[in-house]
C-alpha cells in the first residue's frame, strides 16, 4: 500500500510506503532513484530493521538542499537528515536527536506556534505547504510542505515535512517587484512629462501650417509636414511604451480566439494609418488559438506595423501573414520581403532594442515570434 503527494513544484515526489508482515509495521530502506528526470524519494516509515538504518539514513543525508523530518503523534522526531539538523543547529542553537519533542529544539515562541499549526493542520489530514520566516540566531524564509502519515488501518500516525531554504528566492522576488514598480512610475511619468513639449511643438507645427501656409515656399511646407509627423509619431511611441508599461499588471485572461480577425484588425489600422501605401497583405492559414485576445492583439499589431515599416522601401512590398505545423505544435508568423537581419541575431527580436532606422531610410526586415507562450495553448509565436 503507498501513498504519494508531490513536493518542490512538481520537481520532488515524496512517496511513503508501507507493508505488514506478521509481527506488524516492518522496516525497509530509502533509496533514491532518477525516473524521468524527476527526484523520487521512496520513505519507508515504521519501525526499521537495525541492518536497515545506515541505507535508509544514507539515502535522507544525500540530500544537501533539502530538510526531510518526520514526527509521530507526540511531535517526537522519527526521521530526520543531517542537513535538518544542521539548519537546526545554526537557526536555534539546538542539536535535534531521535525522540526528542519538536518543540524543544524550536527556542523561538512564535516560531513554535507556526510549526504547531501547520503540523496540526497535517494532523487533521491536510497536505499543504507554507513559505514562512524561522530561526533566531540566524532567520531564514523556508518554503515547507507537511503530509500527513497514514496507517494501513487508516489512521494518521505522524507527518512528514520537506522543506528548503528560499531566503534568496524571496528576496530576489520582492527586490524584482520594488523594481518593476520603479521602472512602472519612472515610465508613466517620463511619458506624460514628454508629451508636454511634445504638445507645443505639435502645436506650433500647425499653427505654422495653417496660419502661414502662404508665407511659406514648398520646402518650408515641407519641414513642417515632417516636424508634425514626426510629433504624432512620438506620440505613438509614447503610447506604445505607456501600453508596456501596464502589461505586467494586465490579467491575462485565454479563450478561444480567432486570430484570423485580429490579423485582419491589424492590417485594416495599418491600411487607415498608410492609405497611399501599396503593400500587398496575404493571410493564410491561421488555426484558433487559446489565447487572451487584448494581449495577442497586441502581438499582431506590432509585428505588423514593424514589417510595414520595414518593406516601405521596397518597390512591392508583401507582408504574409500565417502559420506552420510540426509535430502537433503552430508556429505563428508574420514576414514581409524587406531587406531583412542576419539570423544569427534572431533570438534578440524580441528584446527591447533601440531604433536604427533613421529619418534619411528604413532598413528592412524580416518578423517572427519564436518562443511559445504558457497561456496560449499549444501555440508557438
Amino acid at each position: 500500500m503507498a501513498k504519494g503527494v508531490r513536493f518542490m513544484n512538481d520537481a520532488i515526489y515524496i512517496v511513503i510506503f508501507r507493508r505488514t508482515t506478521d509481527k506488524g509495521m516492518s522496516a525497509t530502506v530509502a533509496k533514491l532513484v532518477k525516473n524521468s528526470g524527476l527526484l523520487i524519494f521512496f520513505l519507508f516509515c515504521y519501525t526499521m530493521q537495525t541492518a536497515d538504518l545506515p541505507f535508509f539514513q544514507a539515502s535522507l543525508d544525500c540530500q544537501k538542499d533539502l530538510l526531510l523530518f518526520s514526527i509521530d503523534r507526540a511531535y517526537s522526531y522519527r526521521t530526520f537528515n543531517t542537513a535538518f539538523r544542521s539548519a537546526t543547529s545554526f537557526a536555534y542553537g539546538t542539536e535535534v536527536k531521535y525522540g526528542m519533542n519538536l518543540f524543544e529544539s524550536i527556542t523561538k515562541e512564535s516560531d513554535r506556534d507556526k510549526a504547531r499549526v501547520n503540523c496540526d493542520r497535517a494532523f487533521s489530514g491536510e497536505t499543504h505547504h507554507t513559505v514562512e520566516q524561522y530561526g533566531t540566531i540566524h532567520p531564514a524564509i523556508y518554503e515547507t510542505f507537511y503530509n500527513p502519515i497514514h496507517s494501513d488501518a487508516g489512521d494518521i500516525i505522524g507527518v512528514t515535512v520537506c522543506s528548503s531554504n528560499v531566503t534568496a528566492r524571496v528576496l530576489a522576488e520582492k527586490r524584482v517587484t520594488t523594481l518593476t514598480k520603479e521602472l512602472e512610475s519612472f515610465t508613466y511619468t517620463a511619458a506624460h512629462d514628454l508629451r508636454v513639449p511634445l504638445r507645443v511643438i505639435h502645436g506650433y507645427s500647425k499653427i505654422l501650417s495653417e496660419d502661414y501656409k502662404s508665407a511659406l515656399d514648398d520646402e518650408g511646407r515641407k519641414l513642417v509636414g515632417i516636424i508634425s509627423t514626426q510629433a504624432s509619431h512620438m506620440g505613438r511611441l509614447i503610447d506604445d511604451l505607456l501600453t508596456f508599461a501596464q502589461l505586467g499588471r494586465t490579467i491575462v485572461t485565454p479563450r478561444k480566439t480567432n486570430l484570423r480577425d485580429v490579423a485582419q484588425q491589424a492590417i485594416d489600422e495599418q491600411v487607415l494609418l498608410y492609405p497611399n501605401s501599396n503593400t500587398k497583405f496575404t493571410i493564410g492559414d491561421l488555426p484558433t488559438a487559446n489565447c487572451d485576445p487584448s494581449l495577442v492583439r497586441i502581438v499582431f499589431s506590432n509585428l505588423i506595423s514593424n514589417a510595414v515599416k520595414f518593406s516601405s522601401k521596397t518597390a512591392l512590398p508583401i507582408i504574409d501573414i500565417g502559420s506552420t505545423t510540426e509535430k502537433g505544435v503552430v508556429t505563428y508568423y508574420v514576414r514581409d520581403n524587406g531587406v531583412g537581419f542576419n539570423m544569427e541575431y534572431s533570438g534578440k527580436t524580441l528584446w527591447i532594442v533601440p531604433a536604427t532606422s533613421q529619418t534619411g531610410g528604413i532598413r528592412g526586415n524580416r518578423r517572427r515570434v519564436g518562443h511559445r507562450s504558457e497561456d496560449c495553448g499549444e501555440a508557438r509565436w
